[in-house]
């Protein structure tokens, strides 16, 4: 049932020229407020200066309004005179002010149909206001093609206007909710009208609504609209999922990946078995551990994995376990909520993991996370679901994990430095990328690719390589791997001419060689020395975890891998999968 507000705007009115106002109270008549089919709406005491409304009327000292004629402006009856002034709004009568006197008073019918005459005057300029405020075309125009909701109330909380967008995420018609209220829209959501309360603006606040067959987690602004007298006359709101505002906010702060598995440059066989077991695993959606030495790329490899699954057009959250003061891990990786500390954002604040919802979160040097947040990142992971900080309800979140660590865990949970059962969760899928002076076989070619990318960033000609430099280059130990090989080679670049010779080189490379330090040659390590089937073993773990998610779908399987139906059953008869 839609709302009448008409009365909210008549005590509005009535409250504000006679009560608040210097207006008209210092006369000492009473007056009666009727609709025209003869019923009281508020009656307004002079003496004690209030309205009451029909409720809180002593009945019986209102019997001479049965006989009442309205239509006539002034009445005399048996004992008293009647004055009755109609309050029009479009030419039509919306109340009747009556007064009373013992005796024919010109001055008080003048008094009546002057205040009658103001009423009417303000309910015109009310209804305006609501017309060009909020129902606008132009606005309306405007509220369409936002890809956001948008309502807007008036100064009594019911809905006036909402946009299709804002239907769509309330799961309703804007048919179905014009002339509401709003919190009986939104299932008594009173918080979101204090801004009609306070007149104070407010900012992505997050509310749990429900909607039909479901709850929609939204996040509402709220702005007051204010007319050229300086009164409160609606409210706006803005609001939109909080999944979109999770996005929006991981992309601000720059949560998002940029790397594919092209910019990653090798030729070692070493490489090309890595890469070819993380793009398996990639179609999967198990969690993965990347180990290897600082410097070696194992973010870029990350983003690589990420930007090949099926979660690719989702976030890519970067949590830098190591960088995080330990008074802040929980915060930054759960969120609070408002006011759940001393200097918390107004508003609370989403944490890392809701910001990677549908998407990965890459845990950098996971083997610095204390201990304290080891249990909770495994609860986090058993769960599926977080609270923030200060907060009690739960939020589910849907992510990858990809950790990376340049130290070796297993050592790490011999030194009950990290626990066993977080290991175990986080050791499904095993990567190690060699460290440069493994594979050493590469180094030409990454050289060359830093040449070019130094000489396009600095504008220059890209020079050539003496064969003295390079040879020096191949025997360096690299100890801060292809980080260390980029910026060695970006130096050169701007310091040399047509070609890098040794002496263009950094000190602490070239001296170990021109000493004898280094042999001329250089002898290339298998990668998978220790186990040269590992490749093979990993493969056929990742075809028989997607063969049992999909419930042994053959096609399914197939699709997720990447490949053919054919190349997926001679893989199972290759590894004996029954």
């Amino acid at each position: 049932m839609k709302v009448d507000t008409n009365n909210k705007h008549l005590h509005a009115i009535v409250e504000r020229i006679f009560i608040e106002g210097s207006i008209l109270r210092n006369n000492d008549i009473d007056l009666y407020f009727v609709k025209p089919d003869g019923r009281l709406v508020y009656l307004y005491d002079a003496g004690q200066r209030s309205i009451s409304v029909e409720a809180n009327v002593n009945q019986a000292k209102l019997l001479w309004l049965d006989i009442l004629d309205l239509s006539e402006e002034t009445c005399r009856y048996s004992d008293f005179w009647a004055y009755s002034i109609p309050i029009l709004y479009d030419e039509d009568p919306l109340y009747y002010i009556v007064a009373r006197s013992i005796q024919n008073d010109l001055l008080l019918a003048s008094y009546v149909y002057m205040t009658a005459e103001l009423i009417s005057h303000e309910f015109v300029h009310n209804r305006t206001v609501e017309k060009v405020f909020l129902k606008s075309e132009y606005q309306r125009a405007i509220c369409e093609a936002v890809s956001h909701g948008y309502m807007t109330v008036d100064r009594f909380g019911v809905i006036t206007y909402l946009n299709t967008n804002g239907a769509v995420l309330l799961n309703t018609s804007a048919d179905r909710v014009i002339g509401k209220y709003m919190y009986d829209v939104l299932a008594g959501q009173d918080q979101l009208l204090n801004v009609l309360k306070t007149g104070q603006q407010w900012y992505h606040r997050e509310f749990t609504i429900p909607i039909p067959k479901a709850q929609a987690r939204l996040v509402f602004s709220a702005l007051p609209i204010w007319d050229d007298r300086k009164q409160l006359v609606g409210a706006i709101f803005i609001f939109e999922k909080v999944k979109t505002v999770q996005k929006m906010y991981a992309d601000m702060v720059g949560s998002h990946s940029i790397f594919r598995f092209e910019d990653v440059y090798y030729r070692s066989n070493a490489m090309e078995e890595v890469i070819h077991l993380a793009k398996t695993a990639a179609k999967t959606e198990t969690t993965i551990l990347i180990e290897g030495e600082s410097g070696t790329g194992k973010e870029l490899i990350a983003q690589a994995i990420h930007n090949y699954s099926l979660r690719s057009k989702g976030p890519f959250v970067v949590i830098d376990c190591s960088a995080i003061p330990r008074d802040l891990v929980e915060s930054e990786l759960f969120g609070y909520v408002d006011g759940a500390f001393t200097g918390a954002r107004k508003g609370g604040r989403f944490g890392k993991f809701e910001l990677a919802n549908g998407g990965t979160v890459f845990l950098d040097e996971i083997g610095e996370m204390p201990l304290d947040m080891q249990a909770k990142l495994l609860r986090v992971i058993q769960s599926k679901t977080i609270a923030r900080v200060g907060g009690s309800e739960t939020i589910p979140v849907d992510f990858r994990i990809i950790a990376a660590t340049n130290r070796n865990l297993e050592d790490e949970v011999k030194n009950g430095n990290f626990r066993l059962d977080l290991y175990y969760r986080i050791y499904v899928m095993h990567l190690v990328i060699p460290s440069l002076r493994e594979r050493p076989e590469d180094i030409p070619y990454l050289v060359g690719k830093f040449i070019a990318k130094a000489a396009e960033r600095h504008l220059v000609k890209a020079p050539e390589l003496s064969q003295e430099a390079l040879s020096c280059l191949i025997n360096y130990s690299w100890p801060g791997n292809i980080r260390e090989l980029e910026n060695a080679v970006e130096r050169t670049v701007v310091l040399s001419g047509e070609t890098i010779e040794l002496r263009h080189l950094p000190k602490r490379i070239v001296e170990p060689f021109a000493s004898g330090g280094f042999k001329a040659t250089y002898e290339l390590k298998p990668f998978f020395e220790k186990d040269p089937n590992r490749l093979q073993t990993a493969e056929r773990q990742v075809i028989i975890k997607i063969l049992t998610d999909v419930g042994w779908n053959k096609s399914l399987a197939a699709k997720q891998l990447g490949i053919s139906r054919s190349t997926l059953y001679e893989k199972m008869k290759k590894y004996k999968i029954d």
